[in-house]
């Protein structure tokens, strides 16, 4: 008889908000572009606070406190280089969790790594449908995600329809060679492990898709991905999934394939 480990001693526990930065290449008028943003899952109207670090616009989306600050100039980050912009918001999003201020226990249950992981899905919808109004302006430039390390261009964000937002918060990253190599980024924002194909003698495109299905699998239908398991629709193509990590020593899910 096994006995299947907690979920929470071998995937990370999901934060509670996420932060990330809209680049333009000339001011914009941030209220007008707001005003984009759907009504019907709004629970209050747009505000704006005059605060001593400059005005931080802000409104409540299905639970989720969305803070907006414009920025006259570059945006800083701690590493990496970003491309040319004049002006930029900062973006913060708190889940429903973080407002009630939820305690995290010890150990993380899996009941409440479930809930992280559903609040947390409820903050990049939100994040989306921000994104989606500031995103069509003529001086957008793209937006910056800090935790995964990249920069959407403006018009891939604007290309994406509705079925591939999730493509908007996770990054797959393929290259070719020997083997092809690929992996995820973003997953930890979910409360899952990044993924990973070490060397496959499949096509760059076979790959990607893959991997990104596997990823909206795991975040829009809350599946869970354990070492020791199996992905697959049938007994041809069951594909091992094992623990490891990458070239980083960062903690990784490996799916041969």
């Amino acid at each position: 008889m096994t006995t299947q480990l907690p979920i929470s001693t071998v995937h990370p526990t999901a934060p509670d908000h996420l932060s990330a930065m809209a680049l333009f290449s000339a001011p914009i008028d941030v209220a007008a572009a707001l005003s984009r943003v759907p009504k019907d899952t709004l629970e209050t109207a747009v505000g704006l606070d005059h605060m001593d670090g400059g005005d931080v616009y802000h409104y409540m989306d299905s639970g989720v406190t969305v803070l907006v600050t414009p920025v006259i100039g570059e945006a800083e980050v701690g590493t990496g280089v970003l491309p040319p912009h004049a002006f930029h918001t900062m973006i913060t999003l708190f889940s429903s969790m973080a407002r009630e201020g939820a305690d995290m226990p010890d150990p993380v249950t899996d009941q409440f790594a479930a809930q992280r992981r559903a609040a947390m899905v409820a903050v990049h919808r939100a994040y989306s449908r921000l994104i989606h109004a500031l995103m069509p302006e003529p001086a957008a430039v793209g937006v910056a995600h800090p935790e995964l390390g990249i920069v959407y261009p403006a018009d891939v964000l604007n290309s994406l329809n509705d079925d591939a937002r999730f493509l908007e918060w996770v990054y797959v990253a393929v290259s070719e060679g020997d083997a092809t190599v690929g992996r995820t980024r973003g997953l930890p924002l979910f409360g899952h492990l990044d993924l990973q194909v070490a060397g496959s003698a499949h096509s760059g495109s076979d790959v990607y898709n893959m991997l990104a299905n596997t990823a909206a699998y795991v975040i829009l239908d809350s599946g869970t991905l354990m070492p020791g398991q199996t992905l697959g629709q049938s007994e041809a193509e069951r594909l091992p999934i094992s623990q490891g990590h990458d070239e980083k020593g960062e903690a990784i899910l490996n799916i041969s394939y």
